[in-house]
């Protein structure tokens, strides 16, 4: 039904209901696009029998579907039916011509200095990182996401696999460690023939995607090869701290004591000005309270995990930590905890700090250098009218800075742009 001939009104509906999308809706029809979208839905659903029917039908090359074809919407068919976990389908279009190269693989090969295994150490970290995660999906790394066994030992098999050079596998692997695949790993090294001491820097890769799987047996595994369990990526272009501080920012709290366990530091880190590189910090600022108190445990500073709970808007945090540690509502740490809360425009917070005993209208000072009161650094560094007004409300004295209540804010706090009307969605809870 799906490839019979109707009118061009039903035709050209079908074609929109498939790419689900307004764009193509204002676009001229294009047979081969309409050919190649029922292609994929056709995957997507398991239909072989239309697969078959729309890869084999005749008519003009222009407006066939191919076994490489993309849309703006699906990925190439290989790849859909491999993540889908429809083996049928996937033999069927490697009988047809699919090949693993995507043309994204294709283009990287052509274009760059580390194109096969064997130039991975010829690169820095920087360099193992961009190829690691610049890659537009495959079918591999697709079916090891799924869990689909068979799929990916057919795709390894020697006469449809990549050629043993292709940088693709160390793709595949980190994938099947975030699923927790170690068998899988092992195959795919058997595959290449090498194994992990053979690629520098690549097990602090495996197990930093092992930690966002939550996968503890993969971490143990890393670990007992030699890698170092505080292992830091270049910071100017790699989203972690290192280890400790990935596993408590995600809240993994078993991989958090696990970590401990086998030697990471959970105290150590950059001073104030290198603000947010402690492990606590990560954790308190995305709300992950159980790891706060393991590592607090294991002698985190409190002050530290206070300041940003107040950074993250996590206000129950604050109370939280507050009321078990006692130490911090001491007037220094109050008021540094306080420029946090403003920075981060959570009224919560600053409600908070100021029961706890926060000065509403003291200076802040550095180094003996009087600066602005709370309410004016607010005005100051924002410009929203709305929080110079919860403070007032809350005892603040009125103040001469400009208030630029019409401002259009570029403020972000954990990915959500702060406004008056979304400053409390930043918090966990």
């Amino acid at each position: 039904m799906l490839v019979e001939a109707s009118s061009p009104e039903e035709v050209r509906a079908r074609h929109e209901a498939i790419a689900e999308s307004a764009i193509l809706a204002k676009d001229d029809y294009l047979p081969r696009l309409e050919r190649q979208n029922l292609l994929s839905g056709a995957i997507i659903i398991g239909d072989i029998s239309t697969v078959r029917s729309v890869l084999l039908r005749d008519g003009p090359e222009s407006e066939k579907a191919t076994v490489s074809g993309t849309t703006p919407h699906f990925w190439e068919p290989l790849t859909l039916a491999a993540s889908k976990g429809h083996q049928e389908i996937v033999q069927f279009l490697l009988d047809n011509g699919a090949r693993l190269e995507t043309q994204a693989e294709l283009w990287w090969q052509d274009r760059h200095d580390l194109a096969q295994l064997a130039d991975w150490n010829l690169h820095d970290e920087r360099r193992h990182h961009t190829v690691l995660h610049s890659s537009s999906p495959s079918a591999l790394r697709a079916a090891i996401s799924g869990g689909h066994t068979g799929i990916v030992h057919l795709l390894l098999r020697l006469e449809h696999r990549l050629p043993t050079t292709s940088l693709e596998y160390l793709r595949a692997i980190l994938t099947a460690a975030k699923v927790g695949r170690k068998d899988i790993m092992e195959l795919v090294f058997d595959t290449i023939d090498q194994q992990l001491s053979d690629f520098e820097n690549l097990g602090k890769f495996i197990m930093w995607e092992a930690i966002r799987g939550d996968q503890a047996e993969i971490v143990q595994w890393v670990l007992d090869h030699g890698v170092d369990v505080n292992a830091c990526p270049v910071r100017d272009y790699y989203p972690i701290r290192g280890t400790l501080h990935l596993a408590a920012s995600l809240g993994r709290t078993r991989l958090v004591e696990l970590l401990l366990n086998r030697g990471a530091n959970a105290i150590d880190g950059p001073p104030r000005g290198g603000y947010g590189g402690l492990p606590v910090e990560g954790a308190a600022m995305r709300g992950q309270r159980d790891a706060v108190e393991l590592l607090l445990s294991h002698g985190a500073d409190p002050a530290r995990a206070l300041y940003a709970a107040a950074a993250g808007s996590q206000s129950w945090l604050i109370k939280h930590l507050l009321s078990n540690h006692p130490q911090l509502t001491d007037e220094i740490t109050l008021r540094t905890c306080f420029h946090f809360a403003i920075a981060s425009c959570s009224l919560t917070a600053m409600t908070i700090l100021v029961q706890a005993g926060a000065s509403l209208n003291d200076c802040y000072e550095d180094d003996g250098v009087r600066l602005d009161t709370p309410i004016n650094k607010a005005l100051k560094q924002h410009g929203f009218s709305w929080v110079g007004e919860h403070l007032i409300s809350l005892g603040a004295y009125p103040t001469d800075a400009e208030w630029a209540s019409t401002r259009t804010s570029d403020l972000k706090v954990r990915e959500v742009v702060v406004t008056k009307r979304t400053w409390d969605w930043v918090g966990r809870y």
